[in-house]
């Protein structure tokens, strides 16, 4: 099979019915191989038992279907070729797989929402909870296209910070899939943990690299109003490294300096704000559209200026 997912063709053995499918004729640019695992991730996996780690030019990761490894910038590998098995391996292949291959190339994977309006693209993180699938989905609702619902691939070109599509597919919990007048049975369930369903939108979705102009963290917080503030200095740093997908890997593996030498070239193009929505207020959705499009609107004037 083959598919097109952030700007580069992926062949695979392991069916995703989230991506979006390729035609023959380009060379693939990445890989997910069912084949035997070199002899240096085995000896790996059997010295150092546990959920991830690392080698030279590898990474290799344990899941509940078995374990894969990624091999440089272009390849994934599993021996196991069990229906079920693999089925509980795809999350993690499209995940963390995907993630590590783009960091050998150089683009970090952010956790998070991604939207566009027409070339210009904005991230929506937080932790679970937080409410950014639900910003996300509002601005879809005012005719901005999806370019991520979960992860987004980030790089470096000449223009600054950018991103590709993922896949046209979101998640919603059960209680906004609801409100929004869908029937949970029509929908694909996903996520037992956090109850959440997919949703196939082929029609908001986005085409073409895409400028990342601003990355906004969501948080609730003690107060009657939403306010929103530049985040900046080691403050910066911190609130980008913790919304990296792979946070929880780094954070038990430590980060190699090149990575972060990747992840501070990338916050100096990129403005990190603080969004804080009230607690205690049943819905805040508009205001936080509004004080993103004001701020977004101000950063790109100053930019046009500079």
């Amino acid at each position: 099979m083959r598919y097109r997912i952030y700007d580069a063709i992926l062949e695979s053995d392991v069916s995703f019915w989230q991506l979006v499918e390729e035609p023959a004729g380009e060379m693939w640019d990445l890989r997910i191989r069912i084949g035997k695992l070199p002899e240096n991730v085995k000896k790996d996996l059997a010295d150092h038992p546990g959920p991830s780690g690392r080698g030279e030019g590898f990474y290799w990761l344990n899941t509940p279907g078995g374990p894969f490894a990624v091999l440089g910038d272009r390849e994934i590998v599993t021996e196991q070729n069990d229906e079920e098995a693999l089925e509980k391996m795809k999350t993690y292949l499209l995940g963390y797989g995907l993630a590590f291959l783009f960091m050998a190339r150089g683009q970090m994977a952010v956790h998070c929402s991604a939207v566009a309006r027409q070339e210009d693209c904005i991230l929506i993180s937080g932790f679970s909870g937080a409410g950014k699938s639900t910003l996300a989905g509002a601005f879809l609702e005012q005719g901005w296209k999806l370019v991520a619902d979960d992860v987004a691939m980030v790089g470096l070109r000449e223009n600054g910070a950018v991103t590709a599509p993922a896949f046209p597919v979101r998640k919603l919990c059960r209680d906004a899939a609801i409100r929004k007048g869908y029937e949970p049975e029509d929908l694909i369930y996903v996520d037992e943990d956090k109850d959440k369903f997919a949703l196939k939108c082929p029609e908001t979705f986005a085409r073409g690299i895409k400028r990342v102009r601003a990355m906004f963290v969501l948080r609730p917080q003690e107060s009657e109003d939403v306010t929103v503030e530049e985040v900046t200095g080691q403050e910066k740093i911190a609130t980008f490294t913790e919304n990296l997908f792979l946070h929880v890997i780094f954070r038990k593996e430590s980060m190699d300096p090149e990575i972060f030498f990747q992840c501070l070239k990338l916050m100096e193009r990129i403005p990190v704000y603080r969004l804080c929505r009230p607690l205690g207020i049943s819905d805040s959705t508009k205001e936080l559209m509004q004080t993103v499009t004001e701020t977004l609107s101000l950063l790109l004037r100053e930019k046009s200026v500079k």
